[in-house]
């Protein structure tokens, strides 16, 4: 009988970490949807704010953008807008901060080359 009650607590700690898992994952689609849209205002020569900026030319991030975390579940890349330097800060809500390959590619910028690091599990 314990067997199948602890078998039954780690189905519930399972479905509560799909869960958390599947709500991280919205979070980050959140946060790049916001980043995007943030760098196509800024390339049409408006800031979030809604106020005109003048600046050159194009969304970039450096070769090796500069990271730093600013806390355990936010991290700050360095990058350029049309000439102008910005700050972008990704807060996903979870321990680690990683980005996901195939979410680079969906942002719009260029210059983002940086090695490469496999984790596995």
């Amino acid at each position: 009988m314990a067997v199948g009650l602890r078998s039954l607590e780690q189905r519930k700690e399972l479905e509560a970490l799909r869960e958390q898992v599947t709500v991280n994952a919205a979070k980050s689609d959140k946060v790049f949807e916001d980043i995007r849209n943030m760098i196509a205002t800024m390339a049409a020569n408006q800031n979030p704010m809604g106020s005109t900026a003048s600046m050159e030319h194009e969304a970039s991030l450096p070769e090796n953008p500069p990271q730093e975390v600013v806390d355990f579940r936010t991290m700050r890349l360095h990058g350029s807008v049309k000439g102008k330097t910005i700050n972008i800060l990704i807060d996903i809500g979870s321990t680690h901060n990683f980005l996901d390959l195939g979410t680079v590619w969906q942002l719009p910028v260029r210059g983002w080359e940086s090695p490469v690091s496999l984790i596995s599990t």
